[in-house]
């Protein structure tokens, strides 16, 4: 008997498997038979073999079909025979790999590769952070640091220093746009992060300190979103304690993403901070960036108009100063006016605005590679000869070179300086819009280009200016280079915008320049001045006429972090001199009290150009605006008075009918009672029209400063207060308001400056003893004495 391979065994052994569980199915057992309804009817034994019949069909069935799966030896096959198809293979299923999970990339990974697009930027206002959201230099930070300034200095991650122009803010959202000359920076995306939610864990970067480039990180969560956090606009509130370095800053999410820009400053009760949205940021980004959209752009100031290419957009970062950028590379233009003398002629406006020296052109950011000489171009705008020189330079941090052109021509008492700047790569494809901007530019003739002053009806009048110009570096002169005022004043109020030539960045090169007041010749005079000092940075100085050593003597002088020492930028100067006393303020900042009671003779005011030895540059100078001197003026004087306690829900004041808007007030106030004893709160009302409208300002027995607006007869605003070491039993107060803006001392020392934003109307000088409601004790006076009133201007 032939035997069957294995598989057939296999096979057969299936099939009874397959059979048994059939009949199990069918109530059938092997071996017992479960009886059921028909074997009443039927022999078991018969249904026995009826299903051993089916088992061994099914087997043989199985059998024949194991035969033809088997392979068998090939058989030729017989003509007649029908083919017997192949069983269609089913596919196996295909394995499909499982998915790996990225793991989340760390905290450090993430900021190791954003700290580059991170920046610290430096203003008057402080110091604060930025971050760059476009590869050709624009910059998004905090409005709160940028305070107005046109400039501002910018510290890239690696310590490359770049001046930045302020090109637009909005206070509403917090936010400010500046932008600096760059190319292929590394920009953050600010348009695809999502909403965020409360519970997410985020991370800030920013600067611990003022002094160090690299930007560091703190981690936290959001935990609540808080509505008109910023006017109208959602702030997300974080547990996160940030200082101040970090305003400015990113605000990030988990996966490195910007979610907000962090607004220190704003704080919950809690003590956590704030940032806004970076969703409601992006649409304020799009506006500023707009800048001026009217199409021809029409000069308020000067005859002068600008038509743009459409990817193009203007920003007046000033009234002679426009900022034009181009959206869709590296292109940018400046044109800047001032007023220059009458007999000054296009080439030498050409040379006073140029420098060539290389100690003045070089700096730390860009290196000046090549320049042409200056000479008169071929360029005209509106039929008006023009001189230019090219330059080229390059910038070996970021790697890379770029390309300008520099015009000058004057035209009835205004200079006009433009100037184009584009990577160099770019500069052929740049130099078809410069040409298209200069050549579509028209300067309307007939209207004369000095700019007329309209004096507004409620604002101080002044002794002289504004005016602005040139002081021009005269090498062959010893003296100092000098621009006076032509006026005779002892006590004044001076005011000036002061603008070195140079890079400023660059700590190797030096400037001074400043003012001199008292003026009566070289030797008789005091003079402030301010510089960049090398080796000591930003400094100003004292200097007054000795008559024991026959020298300028210095007085005093100090560093000071509010001079702004950025390329291109200015500082603004106020010097308030009064008998044996003065008051200097830098760029809106009270620096010191000065001494001037080595020389309290009248004299003239004037600018100065460059102080020191080796600050004078060839073909450069120094430009100064909204140059004013205001004389002040007695008004009132009262050696002693008293003033009773009426606690009749009345202030009690005396008031000295004087009527004026700006003004200079102080008085000695000496309390009947020590603090202990009872409460009193004496200062002055100012600008005061039948108690209906007032700006108040004391102190209180409590060591507090107050500071209140008075709207009408029922509101009355409390605009600021705070607690001072110098207020003591008996006081000296002084204060000086300056239209929108004042200052507060006490005993000599300078306690805070005053909002005064509100009525600029005039209004009664009223001293009082008592503001508050149950101040003052019954059968009590105050006493004071020395109050005096000083007008400011010629009011």
């Amino acid at each position: 008997m032939k035997k069957l391979p294995k598989t057939r065994y296999a096979l057969l052994f299936l099939a009874a498997v397959i059979s048994i569980t059939a009949c199990t199915q069918s109530n059938i057992s092997i071996g017992t038979i479960t009886p059921s309804p028909e074997s009443r009817i039927k022999p078991q034994g018969e249904d026995l073999r009826d299903v051993q019949a089916k088992i061994k069909a099914t087997a043989q069935a199985l059998e024949d079909a194991a035969l033809r799966i088997i392979p068998q030896p090939t058989v030729q096959p017989s003509p007649t025979s029908t083919p017997i198809s192949t069983p269609t293979v089913i596919p196996s299923e295909q394995t499909i790999p499982t998915a790996t999970s990225t793991p989340q990339t760390s905290i450090s990974e993430l900021v190791e590769m954003l700290q580059p697009s991170i920046v610290q930027i430096k203003t008057s206002i402080g110091i604060g952070a930025g971050f760059i959201i476009d590869e050709n230099g624009l910059i998004l930070t905090n409005a709160q640091i940028l305070g107005g300034q046109i400039n501002a200095e910018v510290t890239m991650n690696n310590g490359l220093k770049l001046s930045g122009k302020v090109i637009g803010s909005d206070k509403t959202a917090g936010i400010g746009l500046l932008v600096v000359n760059g190319y292929q920076l590394p920009a953050l995306d600010i348009e695809t992060s999502g909403e965020p939610k409360i519970g997410d864990s985020i991370f800030a970067l920013g600067y611990n300190t003022t002094t160090t480039n690299q930007p560091t990180e703190k981690e936290g969560f959001l935990q609540a979103k808080q509505v008109e956090a910023f006017g109208s606009n959602t702030g997300l509130e974080s547990n996160l304690i940030l200082s101040e370095t970090y305003s400015g800053g990113p605000l990030f999410n988990r996966s490195g993403q910007v979610i907000g820009v962090n607004i220190i400053g704003i704080v919950s009760k809690t003590g956590s901070s704030f940032a806004s949205p970076i969703n409601t940021v992006s649409s304020f980004v799009t506006s500023l960036q707009k800048g001026q959209m009217a199409q021809p752009f029409e000069s308020k100031k000067y005859p002068l108009i600008l038509d743009l290419p459409v990817e193009w957009r203007l920003h007046e970062l000033g009234a002679n100063y426009l900022f034009l950028r181009d959206t869709n590379s590296t292109a940018t233009m400046t044109i800047k006016m001032i007023s220059v003398a009458p007999n000054i002629s296009t080439e030498q406006f050409a040379l006073a605005q140029t420098n060539y020296t290389q100690a003045i052109s070089s700096s730390n950011a860009n290196k000046l590679l090549s320049t042409d000489s200056l000479s008169r171009s071929t360029t005209t705008i509106s039929e008006i000869q023009t001189w230019s020189s090219k330059k080229t330079w390059n910038n070996p941090i970021l790697d890379f070179s770029e390309a300008g052109t520099d015009y000058f021509f004057v035209l009835e008492g205004t200079g006009y300086t433009i100037s184009t700047r584009s990577e160099l790569s770019e500069s052929n494809v740049a130099m078809s819009d410069f040409n298209k901007i200069i050549n579509d530019a028209t300067i309307k003739k007939a209207i004369s280009a000095t700019p007329t002053i309209t004096v507004p009806p409620t604002a101080p009048k002044v002794n002289y200016g504004p005016k602005m110009g040139l002081i021009r570096h005269e090498q062959n002169n010893n003296a100092h280079d000098l621009f006076l005022s032509q006026t005779d004043i002892r006590n004044t109020v001076i005011e000036a915008n002061l603008t070195p030539p140079h890079a400023l960045f660059d700590p190797a090169i030096g400037w001074s320049t400043g003012i001199t007041f008292r003026y009566s010749g070289i030797k008789e005079n005091h003079t402030l001045v301010i510089g960049n000092i090398p080796n000591q940075g930003p400094m100003w100085y004292h200097y007054a006429w000795d008559e024991k050593t026959q020298t300028q003597k210095l007085i005093r002088s100090k560093t000071s972090e509010h001079i702004q020492t950025s390329y291109g930028s200015s500082n603004h100067i106020l010097l308030i001199s009064l008998n044996k006393t003065g008051w200097l303020f830098i760029n809106k900042r009270f620096i010191d009290t000065l001494d001037l009671s080595g020389l309290q003779n009248s004299g003239d005011t004037g600018i100065i150009g460059a102080f020191f030895d080796g600050h004078k540059y060839i073909d450069a100078s120094t430009e100064f605006n909204d140059f004013t001197v205001r004389s002040l003026q007695s008004k009132y004087e009262q050696q002693e008075g008293t003033i009773p306690h009426t606690q009749d829900g009345k202030i009690d004041s005396f008031v000295p009918n004087i009527v004026l808007t700006n003004a200079l007030v102080q008085a000695d106030f000496s309390s009947p009672f020590d603090p202990r004893e009872g409460r009193w709160s004496p200062g002055f009302l100012v600008r005061n029209t039948d108690l209906e409208h007032y700006h108040s300002f004391g102190i209180r027995s409590n060591g507090y400063w107050f500071h209140e607006y008075k709207i009408g007869s029922d509101e009355t605003q409390v605009r600021s207060y705070g607690y001072s070491p110098w207020i003591k039993k008996n006081n000296h107060v002084l204060g000086i308001f300056l239209e929108e803006k004042a200052w507060l001392f006490v005993n000599g020392e300078y306690v805070t400056r005053l909002n005064l934003v509100g009525s600029l109307d005039a209004g009664q000088i009223t001293l009082f003893v008592n503001y508050f409601k149950g101040h003052g004790k019954p059968n009590h006076t105050t006493y004071y004495e020395d109050f005096e009133i000083w007008s400011i201007g010629n009011e």
